[in-house]
């Protein structure tokens, strides 16, 4: 059974160029591309994707926003095979400081 993906970019080009570097993996089906959080957070629930590859600066809702949305989902555990959120990010030198701030504040801290 194919693991199936939900793409989440403001960006076309960015979901297209995702987009074909996971079509190479017959058992990965990408399920649908959304291009703002609440298209991905509508998507999440109508099609129950694996793993779902969201962008976090995205208009209508962020990213961020959109993930705790998906995650309270009464049904999360059961409909995704992955039970946690694993954030990967890439900030340019130029990003903004106040999503610095934001993305810092979530990073795990050594206790």
């Amino acid at each position: 059974m194919a693991v199936k993906i939900l793409i989440a970019d403001d960006h076309e080009i960015v979901r297209q160029g995702i987009r074909r570097v996971l079509e190479v993996k017959p058992e990965w089906e990408i399920c649908g591309e959304a291009s703002n959080g609440q298209e991905a957070v509508r998507m999440a629930r109508e099609l129950s994707p694996d793993i779902i590859i969201m962008d976090v600066t995205m208009p209508v809702m962020s990213g961020f926003e959109a993930a705790d949305e998906i995650s309270g989902f009464p049904s999360a555990l059961e409909c995704c095979s992955l039970p946690c959120m694993i954030p990967a990010v890439w900030l340019a030198p130029s990003a903004n400081p106040e999503l610095t701030a934001t993305l810092s504040n979530l990073a795990p801290r050594k206790t």
